[in-house]
């Protein structure tokens, strides 16, 4: 395992060295949850004001994930069938872990967020979730919290940089397009799902083809082209990862052959 503890101290590099491992992985967080974010703070705000700030809020919501990322790592080392996304870390090193995240957090949230009830409410029900997330044992139960976490994270960042009414409208399209697909793909780590697979080109164009019927409702209903530009956003980019998993395995076996 390619692991460096000393590298994992630093906020955001836990995340890089136990979820995204592989181009893959980081083609699929560029495209599904980084780009579109920062597509929604470029439509509705001077993008160059606030992309600081996204990159600022977005170190707050990863230094509080990799808490909850470590915990359940060094839990899961300890079961027969967990996921060995780390190393084992000792006591002191889980300290020094948690107090560099909590740090960047606190600073980040006395400095700029002090006075919002919005950001100490979200991030207060953020914890709480994580938390319980972490002690279920029931993995049904955790998809729940799963959901929750998913939405969270998608937002997080962007929360306090675009506009009320924007969220309003945003928050099923969001919820639909991103959180479900992405409940999905985790009831299938966890083995909740017959008849699934989520490495599936089928399922992944097929979701979001099946989803336009639901993105024309809430655009009735919200009387906004959102719901349709959110939906029409996550098809192509699922085609074109499709397209891409497809090129990148046709040249692994002329490789192969060659």
């Amino acid at each position: 395992m390619n692991f460096s503890i000393t590298r994992a101290y630093i906020p955001f590099l836990y995340f890089q060295q136990t979820r995204l491992r592989t181009v893959k992985d980081f083609i699929f967080h560029s495209v599904y949850e980084w780009l579109p974010a920062l597509i929604l703070i470029f439509i509705s705000n001077n993008f160059y004001k606030t992309i600081f700030f996204f990159v600022l809020y977005y170190s707050a919501i990863i230094s509080l994930y990799e808490i909850g990322y470590l915990v359940n790592d060094q839990l899961a080392l300890k079961e027969e069938n967990g996921r060995k996304r780390s190393r084992q870390f000792s006591i002191l090193s889980v300290f020094v872990f948690v107090v560099i995240r909590l740090g960047v957090f606190l600073a980040i949230t006395f400095y700029f967020q002090n006075n919002s009830m919005r950001w100490w409410l979200w991030y207060g029900l953020l914890v709480i979730f994580f938390a319980v997330h972490n002690t279920l044992r029931s993995d049904a139960l955790k998809c729940i919290t799963f959901l929750f976490l998913a939405f969270a994270r998608f937002f997080s960042p962007i929360l306090m940089l675009i506009d009320e009414s924007l969220l309003q409208i945003l928050a099923m399209p969001i919820a639909l397009n991103y959180s479900l697909f992405r409940l999905f793909t985790y009831m299938d780590s966890k083995n909740l799902l017959n008849h699934f697979n989520r490495s599936s080109n089928t399922f992944r164009v097929g979701y979001y083809l099946m989803l336009i019927g639901f993105s024309i409702l809430l655009a009735l209903i919200s009387k906004s082209y959102i719901p349709l530009i959110v939906n029409a956003y996550y098809l192509i980019a699922s085609i074109l990862f499709v397209c891409f998993s497809y090129a990148a395995s046709r040249w692994m076996n002329r490789k192969a052959i060659s």
